[in-house]
């Protein structure tokens, strides 16, 4: 599971196919076409039963959680007919924004947006993937998904975003007890987020002994 990732529930074995057999070469972004749901309704949603559906992640305003591992199929883009030439369930991860709705139709919070920007920029890191290979379910089969990403100029300014966030990506070096300590780290709204792999290394050794005098033990 990756570090930024709240909880895992998998999806009920019926709605995802394990071991893919494709190299995982595509990201694509979606919606949940809902009205204030959440990460983890919808996590619990598809592992109560056969949904004929499903997705790696669900995104809302304050956790991610994973409901398809990323080596398994999650069946999120399939189609009879198809837009791209090259995407499909089996060599691609699906992400679920949650939604809420107005009078004006659907939206995706600026929250939720950061929150799966933080996810994206994860996984081009882990599976080597490029902002082109970054897909709406939309590119993909046609299918108003994620509604408020249709507009060119609002996806477009999307996927800048996720690449200011790709750029943020630094190398930050920390002072721990007087020495240099370098560890990656993601700068996302003025926060830097280092991988939970990093995190030892911030830590100094801690030295245990024992103080005769006081009778009782030590930690340095």
């Amino acid at each position: 599971m990756l570090e930024i990732v709240n909880e895992f529930l998998q999806a009920d074995s019926r709605n995802f196919r394990a071991n893919r057999k494709e190299k995982i070469k595509y990201l694509v972004v979606h919606y949940t076409a809902n009205d204030g749901d959440t990460a983890e309704n919808n996590a619990k949603y598809f592992a109560r039963a056969s949904r004929g559906t499903s997705a790696h992640y669900f995104v809302d305003e304050k956790e991610i959680w994973q409901s398809v591992k990323d080596k398994d199929v999650a069946w999120h883009c399939g189609s009879t007919k198809y837009y791209h030439p090259e995407c499909r369930n089996e060599n691609s991860i699906g992400i679920e924004m949650c939604s809420y709705k107005d009078s004006s139709g659907y939206h995706i919070s600026g929250e939720t947006q950061s929150r799966t920007i933080e996810l994206l920029v994860v996984l081009m890191k882990k599976y080597d993937i490029d902002l082109n290979h970054v897909l709406r379910h939309y590119d993909v089969t046609h299918k108003s998904c994620p509604a408020p990403f249709l507009e060119e100029s609002i996806w477009r300014n999307f996927k800048e975003r996720v690449q200011a966030a790709m750029e943020e990506r630094k190398s930050l070096v920390v002072d721990v007890k007087g020495k240099e300590v370098v560890v990656e780290a993601i700068e996302l709204d003025g926060v830097n987020y280092v991988r939970l792999r990093d995190v030892p290394k911030l830590i100094p050794p801690l030295e245990v002994g024992y103080d005769d005098k006081k009778g009782r033990p030590t930690i340095k």
